[in-house]
């Protein structure tokens, strides 16, 4: 995957996070309502029995009525009778037949795992017989989520991460490109000056003569040996901290024209340099292989 396919990785896991915890606490608010309305109804049942207390068949209608409800709510419920054979199963999270003994040996297994998970998944009525309770759907869902959630947090902050390097890493690379063009282009006027003399140099005695004395000649290719010198010097300085003495700038904008106007080009109407400096300049702090190459940019 390309880096610039990672910020839309991180938006659809973000976006697939978000929807899924949504979804699950939709799920949380409508088994909690469910068991809120079955709970409302047990209330009103007993109270309805209480007042019905001494009338003839309403107690049965009742407790048929309340059976009901409770059948609703979303736990697991196996009936073992007093002969020790499953006889009613509720909510079980797979399908049985308690009239095949296929499904009755299913449940009777599923029944153990839950006596063997708690003791308290047992209750026993003597000579009626043993009820067995497993936990709702919803118990399972709050176990997983904390850790599911975790995931996806531990997930995000690793691809943000790696979103971060590549970031860096591309930074960087345009940084060293930057650097190396900016040596490229610093580099080109005293290579192409030292070229320039090495021609003259290869004329004849007469026509070298009469462009420039062979001391003049030696001045500026020194000129430009040295130059190149603090090219390099300058590229050593990038990222370090550099410490501050104080610098003349006058001085520094006249040696800087005094490099380039003898290699401005002067055809047609040709390039002039010209400084002004009225009065003292005070002297700055600053460093003066930097301060000269601010300059040099702003003279480009």
């Amino acid at each position: 995957m390309t880096r610039r396919f990672w910020p839309a990785a991180l938006t659809a896991v973000s976006i697939l996070v978000l929807g899924s915890y949504l979804a699950y606490t939709q799920y949380i608010v409508r088994q909690i309502r469910l068991e809120a309305d079955v709970h409302r109804d047990i209330i009103a049942l007993v109270q309805q029995g209480v007042l019905l207390l001494g009338t003839e068949g309403a107690a049965d209608n009742i407790m048929l009525d309340l059976q009901t409800r409770l059948g609703e709510l979303p736990v697991p419920v196996v009936f073992f009778n007093a002969a020790g054979e499953p006889a009613d199963a509720r909510n079980l999270p797979f399908e049985f037949d308690l009239s095949t003994p296929q499904g009755r040996a299913v449940v009777q297994q599923y029944a153990a795992r839950l006596a063997s998970a708690s003791p308290q998944n047992v209750v026993a009525q003597p000579g009626i017989g043993v009820f067995y309770f497993g936990d709702p759907p919803m118990l399972g869902w709050l176990r997983w989520i904390p850790a599911l959630q975790v995931g996806a947090g531990a997930l995000l902050i690793l691809i943000a991460f790696i979103i971060m390097r590549a970031d860096m890493r591309a930074h960087r690379e345009q940084l060293w490109s930057s650097m190396a063009r900016e040596l490229a282009h610093q580099m080109g006027t005293p290579l192409s000056s030292l070229s320039g003399w090495v021609e003259v140099l290869q004329l004849t005695a007469e026509e070298r003569d009469a462009m420039a004395a062979p001391d003049r000649i030696g001045r500026l290719m020194h000129s430009d040996v040295e130059r190149l010198e603090r090219v390099s010097r300058r590229f050593e300085l990038v990222g370090k901290r550099q410490p501050l003495q104080l610098v003349a700038v006058d001085r520094v904008i006249t040696e800087l024209i005094d490099y380039f106007a003898p290699r401005l080009p002067h055809l047609g109407r040709g390039i002039t340099l010209r400084s002004r400096v009225e009065g003292a300049v005070p002297q700055v702090m600053a460093s003066p292989v930097l301060l000269a190459w601010a300059l040099e940019n702003i003279v480009k």
